[in-house]
């Protein structure tokens, strides 16, 4: 088995001339997240991990895959973010460097190339992330075949969720197709993280957050309902 770390320039820029954020406030859900973790352990982290395998079928360039792949950590900001030591902040980076390996299992019998494949993965999800010093996201290309490719993408759910990763799945599709056949991607254009947290802080600022958050208070000043559900342990 052998195995390559690519690192591949990319001409698309995504953000165009747009100038890259520093430190943005973390969003309350990515704040509970990175709380839990701090409580737990390494275990709390890895339940955190998201890993999805897509496999390809027909002849499959391994360099306009790679590219794709760091292409898509480019367009998302939040692929390209870093959290403070308290998970108060975070910071979107310029650019990040992550190896891309390509795995070449072609010389081995389909049972041994599928058993390499599940342990990777299932390996991949026992790894946890530093969400301080990044990145946040993993890709691994497996050549399975002369026509067959698995693209193994690991994230942390602080940053994506099941929804981002069919949005980042299209995505690497979109970018494969045009690096394969030299042309410009056309994708609509990305929303940032940045402008999604600071509408986020804005809100609960806002006169509006602040009624909403007393409403409830005064609906549960005097007594917390208690939620009757069958449970076998005290």
């Amino acid at each position: 088995m052998s195995e390559n770390h690519r690192y591949i320039a990319v001409d698309f820029d995504p953000f165009g001339d747009s100038k890259t954020e520093s430190f943005i406030s973390t969003t309350e859900e990515q704040r509970e997240i990175f709380t839990s973790i701090q409580i737990g352990s390494n275990a709390a982290s890895l339940a955190y991990n998201e890993s999805v395998t897509l496999k390809l079928k027909g002849t499959c360039n391994t360099d306009a895959l790679v590219k794709a792949c760091l292409a898509l950590v480019q367009r998302h900001d939040a692929l390209r973010s870093v959290f403070s030591s308290n998970g108060e902040t975070l910071e979107i980076l310029p650019s990040v460097e992550i190896p891309v390996p390509v795995i070449d299992l072609t010389d081995l019998n389909p049972e041994e190339k599928q058993k390499r494949l599940n342990h990777f993965t299932s390996r991949e999800v026992e790894i946890p992330f530093d969400l301080v010093k990044g990145p946040v996201i993993r890709f691994a290309i497996f050549k399975l075949g002369l026509i067959e490719t698995a693209l193994v993408i690991t994230a942390h759910h602080i940053v994506c969720d099941g929804w981002s990763i069919g949005i980042m799945m299209q995505d690497v599709s979109k970018f494969y197709s045009a690096f394969a056949t030299n042309t410009k991607p056309e994708l609509e254009e990305v929303q940032s993280f940045k402008e999604y947290a600071q509408r986020q802080q804005q809100r609960k600022q806002s006169g509006e957050y602040t009624q909403m958050e007393n409403y409830w208070l005064q609906q549960y000043a005097n007594d917390i309902p208690t939620v009757d559900m069958p449970i076998d342990r005290s």
